[in-house]
């Protein structure tokens, strides 16, 4: 008998502003395993990753997303939070008024009920740590954070959240070379710790994408999944050898 799919994309088609950007991609993820996101600029990989988080510019127009069998199309990004979905973010959320760590809190509190300073010494404190902050940094908002500092953030916060599903959209981008070591460090020592948890990882360096031993490899090309292979694809897209295929 195969893996029973958790998180799955059923030939989707996504809009955004009437201009047709995701065609037809179905992608399947099974428990406990990783799966690698390739494709260039513009190929359509942060539409997949807004779409998922409940974005509301975007628009499945054919299609859907389903999580444990559950279909995701009319559910709030709190909901989809709550059914244990993660999904990091390129860009700082501007949020006036707000610190980091208010905003992990909040995060933490949809799981379990805590007060802040037990939170803070038990939970945000050591996790800061093992990503290499200073828990003092999440005092502040997240416009005063660096582009780096905001990667580690969002690192931070898939370990905060404990997601069943983890979708990190190019989050090793614009973290430096330790930074990176810290990133595939700890995605595999939570796979090993938690099997039964789903990862994907969207990514331009290969050479991290290799080092995170993946269960499947896809490359979405032009809004359209063009290959789907083994953690070996990744050597012959590193090549250039599946372009021209």
């Amino acid at each position: 008998m195969g893996k029973e799919y958790m998180l799955r994309f059923e030939h989707l088609f996504i809009t955004r502003d009437s201009s047709q950007i995701i065609h037809d991609c179905s992608l399947h993820v099974a428990s406990g395993e990783l799966v690698v996101l390739l494709g260039a600029n513009g190929s359509g990989k942060t539409t997949l990753a807004r779409t998922l988080a409940g974005h509301p510019f975007y628009t499945i127009t054919y299609g859907d997303i389903l999580l444990n069998v559950e279909s995701l199309s009319t559910a709030t990004p709190t909901d989809r939070a709550k059914k244990g979905l993660f999904v990091s973010s390129q860009i700082a959320p501007s949020i006036e008024g707000i610190s980091v760590r208010s905003l992990l809190y909040r995060m933490y509190q949809l799981h379990k009920k805590i007060d802040m300073i037990d939170f803070t010494r038990v939970v945000l404190e050591p996790l800061a740590t093992s990503v290499g902050l200073n828990s003092a940094i999440t005092e502040r908002s997240f416009e005063q954070l660096s582009g780096g500092e905001f990667k580690r953030v969002e690192l931070l916060s898939y370990l905060i959240a404990q997601p069943l599903c983890a979708w990190f959209d190019e989050l090793d981008s614009g973290l430096d070379a330790a930074g990176k070591s810290v990133f595939v460090s700890l995605i595999n020592q939570k796979r090993a710790q938690y099997p039964e948890r789903m990862h994907v990882v969207v990514t331009h360096d290969l050479d991290c994408a290799q080092a995170l031993r993946a269960d499947r490899v896809y490359i979405l090309d032009d809004g359209k999944i063009s290959h789907i292979g083994s953690a070996d694809l990744i050597t012959h897209y590193k090549t250039g050898a599946s372009r021209g295929l």
